[in-house]
């Protein structure tokens, strides 16, 4: 049976241009305590600066369920103006 150590990623692997790997161990002697995945996410930024990718930028997380219903109220939205409009009834001059 696996010890809970064996669980874990232990190597993160990147490639270069030229499709060399690069491996980055997850947990470091010495590193600070912390969780799995942080140390995870660490390791896997070290990888990518090995190979030259030196900064990730904010990554805008979007539910695409909710994106289609917005677009869905989006469309719906000058149809139903549209229909209140031709409903109410004219005012006398």
């Amino acid at each position: 049976m696996p010890s809970s150590a064996d669980r874990w990623t232990a190597a993160v692997v990147a490639f270069d241009a030229d499709w060399a790997p690069h491996v980055s161990p997850v947990v470091p002697a010495g590193s600070p305590p912390g969780s799995p995945a942080h140390h995870v996410a660490r390791a896997l930024r070290a990888a990518l600066e090995s190979v030259g990718v030196r900064r990730l930028g904010p990554v805008a997380r979007v539910d695409t369920g909710m994106l289609v219903a917005f677009g869905k109220v989006l469309l719906l939205l000058p149809v139903a103006v549209l229909v209140l409009r031709l409903i109410q009834p004219a005012e006398p001059r």
